[in-house]
């Protein structure tokens, strides 16, 4: 936006520098969860700054999505072009869209923690990490590719609203956060990893 309007004469349309603002807008919450894990940061704030960094990058997506769109209508590659009102409009639908999958797959996982909890012997606690697993990638799926939502966002929200209410029917808490914390270690290693792959 700034070379748009001022500092610079690379020639970008404001769609291309809009496009380009929103890739390098996400935040990196692993060097700040480093800093505060030496500083002694509570988990509580460690796992607050990682959810709004989740936010940030769902909000980051949407308009990648909806700039990138207008910017190839300007080449003339896809046929219609975004109008700034169908932009606002199009962010809303998408991260709010995203927060009604996330609510639903949500609620449906909190009803699947419960029947895990009630039913099974403690030696199958691993089905409820399963579950969690598996209902936040089909949320992604869903959102993204089947109503065409923020599948960010939907990720997000269920698994927001999976803990904030279904805390007490995940029968082995220490497993759950153990394995997730280890997904996520995984996870972020193979993305950096493949983010410095020459293609």
């Amino acid at each position: 936006v700034v070379d748009y309007y001022a500092l610079t004469d690379y020639g970008f349309p404001f769609s291309l520098a809009a496009t380009l603002g929103a890739l390098l807008s996400s935040t990196d919450p692993i060097a700040v969860g480093s800093v505060l894990k030496r500083a002694g940061a509570p988990p509580r704030l460690q796992m607050h700054i990682s959810g709004e960094s989740l936010l940030n990058d769902g909000a980051a997506v949407v308009f990648y999505t909806i700039f990138s769109q207008q910017y190839l209508a300007q080449l003339g590659i896809v046929d219609s072009q975004i109008t700034v009102a169908q932009g606002f409009g199009t962010f809303f639908r998408m991260a709010g869209g995203g927060i009604a999958v996330g609510l639903a797959f949500a609620a449906g996982l909190l009803v699947m923690l419960y029947e895990l909890d009630r039913r099974l012997e403690p030696e199958y606690n691993v089905l409820q990490v399963v579950a969690a697993l598996t209902f936040a990638y089909l949320s992604y799926y869903v959102s993204e590719q089947v109503c065409v939502m923020s599948g960010v966002v939907a990720c997000v929200v269920c698994g927001i609203g999976a803990r904030a209410l279904g805390r007490g029917m995940i029968t082995d808490n220490r497993m759950m956060d153990s394995y997730l914390a280890l997904m996520e270690h995984l996870l972020n290693t193979l993305l950096f990893a493949l983010g410095g792959v020459v293609w």
